[in-house]
């Protein structure tokens, strides 16, 4: 029997994610609460890359991979960035380091019904490599859902990853930023770090 889909793929996330605030708190210590943003950071960022490079309509962010899924939750970082502000962090990557994968997620406040764009708060995830290079987080274009992810500014989406293969050693910038924050700030998780 070949069972598939979200049926059978949300419960078994959900259990996975309870299993995985279990272990963290044996290790981190009985209050290590995590926000469902570092959840959701933890668990795309360490997906296995299934289908199509990168996300796809078919396949999402991948697999489940519950043991890398337990780094990147312990290891997440959350902050908050205000309208027009940023958040930075650094990341120093070593000669031969196979793939660089940061994760940016946050629980948006409610929009307006039937808004054109149900978004309202929009961050934006962007990673400057050591010699200036300036990466962008994966894109899919809906009108074409069979199409190979790119890259762009993304404007619709509470998660945002950036994925670099091989990425060139150096001290790379990780950059948060609070695009569009109508009211006070927005808090975030970044996972990979």
């Amino acid at each position: 029997c070949n069972w598939s889909g979200t049926s059978f793929s949300a419960p078994a996330v959900a259990g996975a994610a309870g299993l995985l605030l279990e272990y963290a708190r044996r290790t981190e210590g009985a209050d290590f609460m995590p926000s469902a943003a570092t959840f959701k950071a933890a668990l795309v960022n360490s997906a296995r890359d299934v289908g199509n490079p990168g996300p796809d309509y078919e396949f999402g962010y991948g697999m489940l991979n519950v043991i890398d899924a337990l780094t990147d939750l312990t290891g997440a970082e959350e902050g908050a960035v205000a309208n027009g502000e940023a958040k930075t962090f650094t990341l120093n990557v070593v000669d031969g380091y196979p793939r660089l994968s940061l994760t940016l997620a946050w629980s948006d406040v409610p929009g307006t019904p039937y808004a054109a764009k149900a978004l309202v708060n929009d961050l934006d995830l962007t990673l400057i490599a050591p010699s200036g290079e300036v990466h962008y987080p994966f894109l899919l274009d809906p009108s074409q859902p069979a199409a190979h992810a790119g890259t762009g500014v993304d404007a619709l989406n509470v998660v945002e990853q950036v994925r670099i293969d091989e990425p060139e050693a150096g001290i790379w910038t990780i950059r948060v930023s609070g695009t569009h924050v109508p009211e006070g700030s927005q808090s975030f998780s970044l996972a990979g770090l």
